[in-house]
């Protein structure tokens, strides 16, 4: 399922995040989630921020309640969709509801049937433009994979989203009838610029390191972010409520994570004006620190002017991956030697704590039985967790939120708490540069 494979996505984070980061930023508004991986989504990519081939209308037929939309200053959802698919009939209706909320605005709602069952599939009223995908080659042309799946046309005419995740569909809409057609347009030219001045900044930076060493740094008294700030800054989307009612899309509260006071290895890190990135790993469970502890470390190094990666040993009491922990294993005193073994083993950049009461896991997850593996957290200098997994009440769906990569991204952008600190830090920079 798509959303599985998401959080599969998440257990290579830590190795090629470095990248990741740099490359999600010059992507169009990376708070909308797009759903697809590997060699698709990167032509996705590619198709975004370029005119929609208008072309691709002629492909379908059967038009009802209008024809292919002009490129006349409007934005157009595309959803493609089965009558006879539940979950395609539910995007249908979310589609179909905006339509009728927000043609006002300006939002062209086409809705691309497909091949099979369209003499028989409901139509709908006359606020959604309906087509038939007769032969599949409009699906093949906007690499469309399981219905439903949305599209979005800009005001400027270009295929400003693709394939983008039903839980941001409502924030796309809001996001493009808010822009004027301008600034549609002149959005692959900002993002440029902004690419560039960010290589200037880093330019910058690198040339400022041999008058200051950004990691000596002190420990710097800043003001707090006030609640309403905290409360205004525009978070990533948290997951969605795996216990909300079919066909809705009810978002999770941030939840807070308690981090312990002791038990750090090699040090208590400063955690003020941070974000936190939490993984879960246990000694007997090769797959759950292989690899991992490694890449935390280059992470650590690359952006630990703003973030700490810290890997919390947990008694996890679950079956993983059809392993079950014995007693012994979860044993407290135990766990704590061998979280002093390994802390010993070797040189440590980010930092290792043990939750002997795993609760973290059990503050954040829903279904007790079942583990979404592996299990990572995003938390905000404020102590709220702002990305994580979860599971469906059935235990089958894994249910993630916004890309972890994005969400990353936006916390450390929008975060008050965190920019508080970088600029009393600037400030402290200047004063060393006389």
């Amino acid at each position: 399922m798509k959303n599985r494979s998401i959080l599969r996505s998440l257990a290579v984070v830590l190795v090629v995040l470095g990248g990741s980061l740099a490359s999600a930023q010059h992507q169009a508004d990376p708070s909308i989630v797009r759903e697809g991986e590997g060699p698709r989504r990167g032509q996705l990519n590619k198709m975004e921020l370029a005119p929609f081939p208008a072309d691709a209308w002629s492909l379908l037929s059967d038009w009802k309640h209008g024809a292919a939309p002009a490129a006349d200053g409007k934005v157009v959802l595309i959803c493609t969709y089965a009558d006879w698919y539940p979950s395609a009939k539910r995007g249908f209706a979310l589609a179909q509801r905006l339509a009728q909320t927000k043609a006002k605005d300006g939002l062209i709602v086409v809705a691309v049937h497909h091949k099979d069952g369209w003499d028989a599939a409901a139509k709908g009223d006359s606020s959604v433009i309906l087509a038939h995908d007769a032969q599949g080659k409009f699906r093949e042309r906007l690499l469309v994979d399981q219905d439903p799946d949305f599209y979005f046309i800009d005001r400027s005419g270009q295929l400003r989203y693709a394939d983008v995740a039903t839980e941001s569909v409502e924030q796309a809409v809001d996001l493009l009838l808010a822009e004027k057609a301008d600034a549609a347009a002149g959005l692959k030219g900002r993002l440029a610029d902004e690419a560039q001045a960010r290589d200037l900044e880093l330019r910058r930076i690198d040339a400022m390191r041999d008058q200051v060493d950004l990691t000596s740094i002190p420990e710097l008294p800043f003001p707090e972010p006030s609640p309403e700030a905290i409360k205004a800054a525009k978070w990533p989307p948290l997951p969605r409520d795996p216990s909300a009612q079919q066909g809705q899309a009810t978002l999770l509260e941030p939840k807070p994570v308690a981090l312990p006071d002791t038990n750090w290895f090699p040090r208590k890190p400063e955690l003020k004006g941070r974000a936190v990135l939490l993984y879960l790993w246990h000694p007997d469970l090769p797959g759950s620190f292989h690899g991992i502890m490694h890449n935390a470390d280059l992470l650590q190094r690359q952006y630990g002017r703003d973030l700490v990666v810290v890997g919390v040993l947990s008694p996890l009491s679950t079956s993983i991956n059809n392993q079950q922990l014995t007693e012994d294993q979860r044993d407290p005193v135990k766990l704590q030697k061998k979280l002093e073994e390994v802390a010993k083993s070797r040189k440590f950049d980010h930092f290792l704590t043990i939750d002997p009461g795993n609760a973290i896991f059990d503050a954040l997850q829903n279904q007790q039985n079942v583990i979404p593996w592996p299990f990572f957290v995003i938390v905000s200098s404020d102590k709220m967790a702002r990305w994580w997994p979860v599971v469906s009440q059935g235990g089958q769906t894994v249910v993630a939120g916004v890309d972890p990569i994005a969400a990353l991204l936006q916390v450390l952008k929008v975060d008050p708490g965190v920019q508080a600190r970088r600029a009393v830090e600037a400030e402290w920079i200047r004063t060393q540069q006389k």
